[in-house]
Order: structure tokens, then C-alpha cells, then sequence
């Protein structure tokens, strides 16, 4: 296991809670023990495939893994349910950057599941690409699903820094600020539109819009 990998280690946690209250696809869960797991005996036990020893193995060792002392995790079914619509700008942001994963790893595990629980060496080697891919999406899914819930709570997603938007009194610096803002707020929205494109562009964009209204009093009119 690489250095400094406390958080990984917390996602993949929360990835064997939600294999052991799922389908317990075997070639999923061996991935899992590989990555996270620390007993040489037990992964070459499991590379021999699935049988009746080897998933009851399994099972166990995973289970073994969560009793371990790690630092509380924030859990979040980021795999069970999709993530409903807005009319926030910003949630609806983050629904964007969240969408083609979720899409993308339900695609992958319907592939799994093509290949059934055949345990030939070149079965494995063509499935293991696929749950390592399907283990980081489900990562980067939970990520989003988590700053959903910090925007909910704060009104600001958790990498939004406030302090840009500080109103300075030197009038000066005021009139500098106000005549930055239209190129702002062209920019964000502008990057908020792409494929894939991060849910803070959608924040900065939002928050522009409002910076211009506190100073001016007026709403900001866009130009196309």
C-alpha cells in the first residue's frame, strides 16, 4: 500500500461494506483484499478463484479489514441511488460531473457480470481491469456525493474560497473588483459549460453573480 494513503484506504472501506451488502461479485471483492489487504497467504489462496473455501475466505477477510482501526469516514451510497435534479445551479453542477460516472460504472459492472464466474487465467486477467475501473469510479462518485452533502449543510462547496470575495473599502480597489467581475463571470460560466466540467466553476459563476449584486444593488444582466 502506497504512503499517505489514509483516505484511499477510507474509500475502499466503504467499497467493501458496500460488496458485503451486495452481490459479492468475486473478482470485485479479491480486488479489494489486493489493494487493501496485508496477508500474502490470503491473496495467493484467493488467485487459485472462486469455489466454496475461497469466497467463504473471502467474506471473512473483508470482514476482518473493517474491524481494523481506521479514522471515522463519512459513508455515502454514492452506487444505490442516482442523484436527484435541481434548480440549484450548483447542485445541479455537481449532478453533471457525477452523472457520466455513475453511467460509465454501471456499464462496466453489467461487463463484469458478462463474463460470469468463470476462473480460467484469461477470464481474470480480462476482468481485473474492469473492477480495478469500477472500484475509482465508485471513489470519485462517493467524492461528489460527499461535497453534495457539504454544500447542502454550508452553502459552499468544501474547495470554494471565500475570501476572494471580500469587499475592500478602498474605492480604488472597488471599481477595480466591479470592473473584473463581467470577465469572471463570463469565464466560469463559460468553463461550468464543458463536458465534465468541476461543480466549483458553477459556485464561482453563482457567486460573481451575487458579488455584482451586493456591490451595485442590481442584478447582473449576461450578454450572449
Amino acid at each position: 500500500m502506497p504512503p499517505d494513503s489514509a483516505d484511499f484506504c477510507f474509500m475502499l472501506k466503504d467499497n467493501i461494506r458496500s460488496w458485503i451488502a451486495g452481490a459479492q461479485n468475486f473478482i470485485i471483492g479479491r480486488t479489494l483484499y489486493q489493494q487493501l489487504g496485508d496477508d500474502d497467504n490470503i491473496k495467493q489462496k484467493l488467485l487459485k478463484g472462486e469455489n466454496a473455501t475461497t469466497k467463504q475466505l473471502l467474506w471473512n477477510s473483508l470482514e476482518n479489514l473493517l474491524r481494523e482501526p481506521v479514522k471515522e469516514a463519512i459513508i455515502v451510497d454514492s452506487t444505490a441511488s442516482e442523484m436527484p435534479a435541481s434548480d440549484d445551479t450548483v447542485l445541479e453542477a455537481l449532478r453533471d460531473e457525477w452523472l457520466p460516472l455513475y453511467t460509465r460504472m454501471n456499464y462496466l459492472r453489467a461487463r463484469i457480470d458478462e463474463y460470469g464466474e468463470s476462473n480460467d487465467p484469461e477470464t481474470i486477467t480480462l476482468r481485473e481491469p474492469i473492477a480495478f475501473e469500477i472500484l475509482s469510479l465508485e471513489d470519485e462518485c462517493e467524492q461528489i456525493w460527499v461535497k453534495r452533502d457539504y454544500y447542502l449543510k454550508h452553502g459552499t462547496l468544501p474547495e470554494f474560497d471565500e475570501k476572494e470575495f471580500v469587499i475592500p473599502s478602498d474605492p480604488k480597489e472597488l471599481a477595480k473588483l466591479l470592473q473584473s467581475i463581467p470577465r469572471n463571470i463570463r469565464r466560469n460560466r463559460l468553463k461550468m459549460q464543458q463536458p465534465g466540467a468541476k461543480a466549483l466553476y458553477a459556485q464561482l459563476y453563482v457567486r460573481y453573480k451575487d458579488l455584482y449584486k451586493q456591490i451595485t444593488g442590481n442584478e447582473y444582466v449576461e450578454k450572449d
